[in-house]
């Protein structure tokens, strides 16, 4: 499933990994803090800082997945952007009583 400016990069818990284009504004806008601490120093902790924060992103859609499989909903894909992810499921599940 292709979701428009982004790019599928592998998967992750057997589900499709899409890379969206405003990742890219995660390291611009660490690399503008980060700049008074001197170019080596400031490149190093836009590498750590981005990594951690992409990591925590990816953890918590594959959260949504794990739930939504313990629940019997599959998943689609999950969608990384520079605002945060998503994890497309099959259907919300809900069920009236």
């Amino acid at each position: 499933m292709p979701f428009a400016g982004s790019d599928q990069r592998g998967s992750f818990a057997g589900v499709p990994l899409h890379w969206h284009g405003t990742l890219i504004l995660i390291p611009l806008y660490l690399s503008l803090q980060f700049q008074r601490f001197g170019f080596v120093t400031a490149s190093l902790l836009v590498l750590v800082v981005t990594s951690a924060i992409v990591a925590s992103i990816l953890l918590h859609e594959a959260a949504h997945v794990w739930a939504a499989r313990r629940f019997g909903i599959g998943a689609q894909a999950i969608l990384l952007h520079g605002f945060g992810g998503f994890a497309l499921l099959d259907h919300a599940g809900f069920r009236t009583r």
